[in-house]
């Protein structure tokens, strides 16, 4: 049996906890005489799957938990990033916490405010004494997420929010050698532009998404600025950028796909990529569920997503394949995107040139002229001498992969 040496104050014990972060929750719930009741918790946490159950725990002086406690039910409000004044309302002694706050009725009858990420109605379980506090244990009864803001999450005695690394550019190195690259292309580009009457956008892949580095011309009717924007680098999107790449970056890219699992889909994804090859362009047409995708990609591109919304992005990508297939995309539709890579060297392809939505159909004869224009282009800017240092830098960049790869292993 181990004997405790060190004294742990609360003050000692409450620093070293605050490296833990935790989620914010707001439980409520309908007191005896009819009043909402509130209070603001950080010890909330999933308990169960099966049967399906949740748990918190509040303190034993919490002068709020004995009137929720009154209610047979209640229900978990999970904050969201701009709900920090809120919280803090909901934690604080005054009387009248929800005059100013709008809220409905849960399906148990319980207090639902307005903004909340999630919510989730139980039922009192047990109510165990566990050291200066009590365990909560509820059985869950109804529960949804209509929320579409990032959670309020709390750290080190602060409140901040949640960022998914995924979809978020690490590091703007790999891009610096294209950006030199497009600044010496800039005259070629421009002219390319001004001949097709259409802004040609500059797109390269960062680790697992595609950023929109640069635009040249005219401005689309795309109705969000294509500079800064970012994609994943998922089936149908990147094809261009990965369809010379090494096995390795082409099955990363397949994996993406929702559907990846099943080895006929996967098998198309990868015939997929050789038609790309081949052809030497992608061309893809408007559907229905584009304008739900550039709404959702336009949170990504703000740093305001959840992963729920990623996997509703993915979702929506593999829909939205049939646009992809030249052979269907030639026959119907107005053109969502055309574009073609550029070539570093023999098999490199470090970044791609095209252009978004246009207002034409994808059958319309000076489609074949603007995709000659970008052809041309592509090989006039991959004749340029800074290409040399970018297929350099390119294959750096594989080399310190594969040695961080060995590191980590």
């Amino acid at each position: 049996m181990s004997t405790q040496t060190n004294i742990i104050t609360p003050e000692r014990y409450r620093e070293i906890l605050g490296h833990y972060p935790t989620g914010v929750v707001v439980i409520t719930a309908m007191a005896a005489d009819g009043r909402p009741e509130a209070m603001t918790v950080g010890t909330f946490t999933s308990v169960s799957l099966d049967p399906p159950l949740v748990g918190f725990l509040p303190a034993k002086s919490s002068t709020t938990f004995p009137r929720l406690r009154e209610s047979t039910t209640f229900c978990v409000n999970v904050l969201g990033g701009h709900q920090e004044a809120l919280c803090r309302s909901f934690a604080s002694k005054r009387e009248d916490r929800f005059r100013a706050v709008k809220w409905t009725l849960s399906p148990s009858g319980n207090p639902i405010i307005e903004g909340a990420v999630a919510w989730i109605d139980a039922e009192f379980n047990d109510v165990i004494e566990v050291g200066d506090h009590y365990f909560v244990l509820g059985s869950v009864l109804d529960l949804d997420a209509p929320g579409k803001e990032l959670p309020l999450v709390f750290f080190e005695r602060g409140y901040g929010r949640f960022t998914p690394l995924k979809f978020v550019t690490r590091s703007t190195k790999e891009l610096v050698s294209v950006f030199d690259v497009v600044g010496a292309a800039r005259p070629i580009l421009e002219s390319a532009a001004l001949v097709i009457q259409q802004e040609i956008v500059v797109s390269a892949a960062v680790d697992d998404q595609i950023v929109h580095v640069a635009a040249v011309g005219t401005p689309s009717i795309h109705p969000s600025p294509m500079v800064g924007r970012r994609l994943p680098l998922a089936p149908p999107l990147g094809a261009l950028l990965v369809a010379e790449a090494n096995d390795e970056q082409k099955e990363a890219w397949v994996a993406r796909s929702t559907r990846s699992r099943d080895p006929q889909d996967a098998m198309e994804l990868r015939s997929f990529l050789e038609n790309v090859r081949g052809q030497g362009y992608v061309l893809s047409t408007k559907a229905q569920g584009h304008e739900e995708l550039d709404i959702l990609l336009d949170l990504i591109s703000n740093d305001v997503h959840t992963p729920r919304q990623e996997r509703e992005v993915l979702r929506l990508l593999d829909e939205l394949r049939a646009c992809y297939d030249v052979r269907v995309a030639r026959s119907a539709g107005t053109l969502r995107m055309l574009a073609v890579p550029v070539h570093a060297a023999p098999g490199e392809v470090p970044f791609q040139i095209g252009v978004h939505d246009l207002d034409l159909d994808a059958d319309d004869p000076s489609v074949a002229r603007i995709l000659e224009v970008l052809l041309n282009t592509a090989k006039e800017i991959g004749a340029l001498r800074l290409m040399e240092r970018l297929s350099r830098a390119s294959q750096d960049q594989i080399d310190n992969r594969h040695d961080e790869k060995g590191a980590i292993k």
